[in-house]
């Protein structure tokens, strides 16, 4: 009798412990998704500020407007170009794919320039998407 009742006890301690781990598991996932759609939500408000610095500075005539070739040199263009080949690449999984690859010297340009880095990565994000050549 007492080994039939140290069996149950040893498997209602497994079962307990299996639902333990699923609940936590469980929990986990929705926190992790909960966090990720954070970051990319705010991924996608830097890329729009972003984009609305270089446009003004492309486009609507700042005082200084941004010149693209001056800007950037032929080869920071085509290696930001390259970057744009997989089809349907979000904006904000392309600014990241931008920033790993060049941002280095994307980043010695905004200071030697003295331009906000925001506003570089959105001129380098108009080019790969090819909005200005």
């Amino acid at each position: 009798m007492s080994a039939n009742l140290e069996q149950a006890g040893i498997a209602a301690s497994l079962i307990m412990s299996l639902v333990s781990l699923l609940g936590w598991a469980y929990t986990l996932g929705v926190k992790l998704g909960s966090i990720e759609t954070k970051v990319t939500t705010m991924w996608e408000i830097y890329v729009k500020d972003a984009l609305s610095e270089a446009r003004k500075g492309v486009k609507h005539g700042n005082p200084k407007p941004l010149e693209i070739r001056e800007l950037f040199n032929d080869e920071i263009q085509q290696a930001i170009r390259k970057l744009n080949c997989e089809p349907k690449l979000k904006q904000h999984e392309l600014l990241i794919k931008i920033e790993k690859t060049v941002g280095n010297q994307l980043m010695k340009i905004s200071t030697e320039r003295n331009i906000p880095y925001r506003t570089i990565l959105g001129a380098a994000l108009l080019v790969a998407e090819g909005t200005i050549k």
